[in-house]
């Protein structure tokens, strides 16, 4: 199959583009065009939407753009398509990045092609990357709400068999793809630390407290990343990641494994 993958040179994109390699598809990548710009798909059998803007009052563009090159790829007589949505989306989402996916899934499900929701990714990238170095560097964890389960993860390897799987099975409809198990901050800091070889102190802050020095100190992304893991604990999404790997990774080896250097 023909696929051409948005946002390829990213952390997901990049290791989409290598498992599909590896499984004989033919990978294209968009390069370094903007989303929602001039983009030819002709001659594509499939885009995989991994694009996303992440600056700030972003939720029209990433709306409005995906839907251009969803238009666009259809013009060209792409048969599949795929939208990299994520756990956070829902229409109630208190977090923007947890909004807007849910707002941008509506072009895909409405027109019968596939949304894949995936659980903090555990790999050499991304935000799980991000979350690695900071707890090896000061190797304390102020966590809010530290012992509730709201962190969900999927191994890097686990989501892109999955999605290489809802390719082969021309499979439609939204699927939450994360380990059964949600983790608890604790747990999961205590995973990160285990795969650095090290340890580290957790405690928790609670929840008001952290809200507003995120908000006084300006750190908007932050702030964003916290309201939508507390609205995790509601539970919205069962996981559909058996269905396509039938032995995935432990939430806790997924984050032991990709904290590893």
């Amino acid at each position: 199959m023909i696929i051409t993958i948005t946002g390829a040179s990213g952390f997901l994109g990049t290791a989409m583009a290598e498992h599909l390699r590896s499984r004989g598809h033919e990978v294209r990548e968009t390069g370094r065009v903007r989303l929602g710009e001039a983009c030819d798909f002709t001659g594509s059998e499939c885009v995989i939407h991994a694009a996303h803007d992440f600056g700030p009052d972003s939720f029209e563009r990433n709306r409005a753009g995906t839907q251009a090159w969803f238009d666009a790829a259809r013009q060209a007589g792409v048969r599949r398509q795929v939208f990299l949505s994520s756990f956070s989306a829902r229409p109630d989402s208190p977090s923007l990045y947890g909004r807007t996916k849910f707002a941008t899934e509506r072009i895909f499900l409405e027109r019968g092609e596939a949304v894949v929701r995936p659980g903090l990714v555990a790999g050499p990238g991304g935000m799980f990357a991000k979350f690695v170095q900071q707890l090896g560097r000061w190797r304390i964890a102020p966590l809010v709400a530290a012992d509730t389960r709201t962190i969900a993860v999927i191994a890097l390897p686990d989501l892109a068999e999955s999605i290489a799987v809802i390719l082969d099975r021309n499979a439609s409809g939204a699927f939450n793809l994360f380990a059964p198990r949600l983790l608890t901050g604790r747990e999961f800091a205590g995973a990160v630390w285990s795969g650095l070889g090290t340890t580290g102190f957790s405690f928790n802050v609670p929840a008001g407290l952290a809200i507003a020095a995120l908000r006084i100190a300006g750190m908007q992304g932050a702030l964003d990343s916290l309201r939508g893991q507390l609205a995790n604990a509601a539970g919205v999404h069962g996981t559909d990641l058996p269905r396509f790997v039938p032995n995935p990774l432990d939430a806790l080896q997924a984050v032991e494994l990709g904290a590893r250097r």
